[in-house]
């Protein structure tokens, strides 16, 4: 299959097909490169034809087919040969006998383009494929079958080749790029007899090892990511075996701009449901114009819990120092930032510990959604309604008709401390600071929605994409 020289030259390229690896069909007019025509291999042009021969010459053992071609009679061969047309290298495998009734016992074609194991896998008779293999049969029958009644056979059908001619399964390319890779692959896998589809060589197969390799890469993008944005604070916790187990990321351009927004901060966790699980923690914040502003994000391993919740609300500290500032109203009694939430357990203990001084209010839809598996839909409804209305009228008209549905309902709301998410509240106490009329974690859910492919996705992690 390839031919030792003692100093690989460049040569001109045939005219017609670009045959590869020294088959027959190319003789003195092989296409070799030397190391030096190597380096300026870049782009596109790694799909060339030369590069594909410096890699079959420097990973094949030579063999010297310089016999006489009468040799080609006497035996059983197999012929496999990867050939580039139209810029696309294919693979076929040969197997033929000069001396059976059914010259060709195998022809296989692997390409990666083509999805083998089809019903009809047969090979259309003037795809680039058959011309190649119409040329083979030619080939033998021209010099190799001298005083052989199958050169008959030969010359006379020229499509007796393409009867066992069939695509083969074969990994199939995840981009424009890897048919060359693929071909020498292919090459060296059908030459130690290797199936073609094993998994070492299938790249479908991979997209879990490239899942997980894609973990090693998040350090190197943290890294980048605090070069490219200036002031952003980064944090990163592993575990005893070195298994990545929190992040977090507080841009620095979002910290500056938490001046110019509506000073509520939405907390909310999600659990992740791709292939890794773990926690998404987000806090977000409203912008004058009513936009949903993402602040800071954290990944975790374990669920939503007061660790994981205190974990990610120092970094907010760290991060934000502009979260514990003082109101300048000195008739609030509370910090400038306000925090609402869904009322997870473990998030008013992380808030108590690390923010004692700011005011936490509650989300009503999560207090009606409560109340609407406490009690019913019926007094669920008016849930939202009371805890925006800032009128005490309509407040306790409100109750009255709540009280009238169910008392447990009226009794489990009224237990729910008034200045955590009642806006009647605010009318009683002029020390609390202004929500700005928001009474629900909404810009937490739509920020999730912001990020759902990628909680719902395994896709590996591509740092290029994500700067």
């Amino acid at each position: 299959m390839l031919r030792r020289r003692t100093k690989p030259v460049v040569a001109a390229k045939p005219n017609g097909p670009l045959w590869i690896a020294e088959d027959p069909f190319r003789g003195d007019r092989a296409l070799l490169v030397d190391d030096d025509a190597v380096a300026p291999l870049s782009g596109d042009n790694h799909l060339s034809t030369a590069l594909v021969d410096y890699l079959l010459q420097r990973s094949l053992q030579p063999k010297n087919i310089r016999q006489r071609c009468s040799h080609y009679k006497d035996n059983k061969f197999e012929f496999v040969s990867p050939f580039c047309i139209d810029h696309h290298f294919v693979v076929v495998k040969i197997v033929f006998d000069l001396r059976s009734p059914d010259i060709f016992h195998e022809v296989s074609v692997y390409d990666s383009l083509i999805k083998g194991g089809r019903r009809n896998n047969s090979v259309h008779r003037n795809s680039p494929p058959a011309k190649y293999l119409r040329s083979f049969q030619q080939f033998i029958a021209n010099f190799c079958s001298f005083g052989n009644p199958k050169c008959e056979v030969l010359l006379a059908n020229p499509d007796l080749i393409m009867e066992k001619a069939v695509y083969r399964s074969c990994p199939l390319q995840q981009n424009g790029f890897d048919c060359g890779l693929f071909a020498f692959g292919c090459v060296l896998h059908l030459l130690k007899g290797l199936d073609v589809s094993a998994d070492i060589f299938n790249q479908t197969k991979t997209q879990r090892e490239k899942q997980q390799a894609s973990f090693g890469l998040i350090m190197s993008y943290l890294h980048h990511f605090q070069l490219r944005n200036e002031d952003s604070t980064v944090r990163a916790e592993s575990d005893a075996d070195q298994r990545l187990r929190r992040l977090g990321i507080c841009p620095g351009f979002m910290k500056h701009s938490l001046r110019h927004v509506r000073p509520v901060l939405s907390l909310d966790g999600a659990h992740l449901t791709s292939r890794w699980k773990g926690t998404l923690y987000i806090a977000s914040v409203h912008t004058a114009c009513n936009d949903i502003y993402p602040v800071s994000f954290a990944i975790m391993k374990d669920g939503e819990d007061t660790e994981g919740w205190k974990w990610f609300l120092e970094l907010l500290v760290q991060a934000v120092p502009l979260l514990k500032m003082q109101h300048p109203d000195n008739r609030c009694k509370f910090c400038y930032f306000t925090f609402i939430s869904d009322r997870q357990k473990g998030l008013i203990q992380a808030l108590q510990q690390v923010f004692p001084d700011n005011h936490h209010c509650f989300c009503s839809v999560h207090i009606a959604r409560n109340v609407e598996k406490e009690v019913g839909k019926q007094v669920a409804k008016h849930v939202y309604a009371l805890s925006a209305t800032f009128s005490k009228r309509e407040s306790d008209e409100l109750m009255a008709k709540i009280n009238a549905i169910s008392v447990r309902g009226r009794k489990y709301l009224e237990d729910i401390t008034a200045n955590q998410w009642r806006s009647t509240a605010w009318v009683d106490d002029p020390t609390l600071p202004p929500r700005f009329g928001i009474v629900t974690t909404n810009m937490s859910e739509s920020a999730h929605e912001m990020f759902g492919e990628a909680e719902r996705t395994t896709q590996p992690f591509h740092p290029g994409l994500a700067l």
